[in-house]
This record gives structure tokens, sequence and C-alpha cells, in this order.
């Protein structure tokens, strides 16, 4: 475990604390529905966090490790204990994105790091 706390220190200290772009994250919160069957989405106040962008697909589709990639998504990566979910949103590059799936990559009996994919809002 030692080995994993060490490792986990590194990554957020060298790479996020010291390379990583500021990104704002607004929590998902709930939704409703009306009784015609509107939803209204509800989230929570923004916080301004650390993120690693390291793909973004504009007009083209490209294969990636964790899977393919359309038009407007993009991959980043968060600090293994930064607190982020599906449907949460995030503000990078002047785009709005919502979170669509959260993959944490392992390290013995934890975690190093946490892999999102993105898909970019359209208003």
């Amino acid at each position: 475990m030692t080995l994993l706390t060490s490792i986990q220190s590194k990554i957020n200290n060298k790479i996020f604390d010291r390379l990583g772009s500021s990104v704002n994250r607004t929590p998902y919160a709930s939704q409703t529905l009306s009784k015609w069957g509107d939803s209204t989405i509800t989230y929570d106040s923004p916080e301004t966090i650390k993120a690693i962008p390291y793909s973004e697909i504009d007009k083209r589709k490209e294969e990636q490790p964790f899977g393919e990639l359309q038009e407007g998504e993009v991959i980043m990566a968060f600090k293994w204990n930064q607190s982020i979910n599906e449907k949460d949103k995030i503000a990078f590059d002047s785009k709005n994105f919502l979170v669509r799936q959260v993959e944490k990559f392992p390290l013995q009996d934890g975690f190093i790091v946490k892999i999102v994919f993105l898909v970019e809002q359209i208003s």
C-alpha cells in the first residue's frame, strides 16, 4: 500500500499540480420531471479543478486505447481522489462538456488516475 500511496502522491504533485489545466466542474445534483414529462436538471455550485486533456476530436474519428472517439468528444485524466461523476459538467477551452463515463486506472489494491470521457454539450 505504501507504493500505491507514493505513486498517487507523485502523480498528483508532479503531473496534475504542475502541468494540469484548470477546468470548471459543476456537479450534477438531480433531475425532476414535470407532469408532462419535461425534465429539469439541477447542478450544484461549480469548482475549479486540475485535469489533463489529452485527446480532443474535432472533425474526425480516432481509435484510442479506451475506445473510439466521435466528433466533439474529449478524454481527460483527473486526480485519483477527485470527485467526478457521470452527468457532471466540465467547462474547458470555452466549451461545455458532459461527463459520459468515468474509468479508474488500477494499481495494486487501488487506482492512480481517473480517465473521463466527455461529450460536448449542445446548447
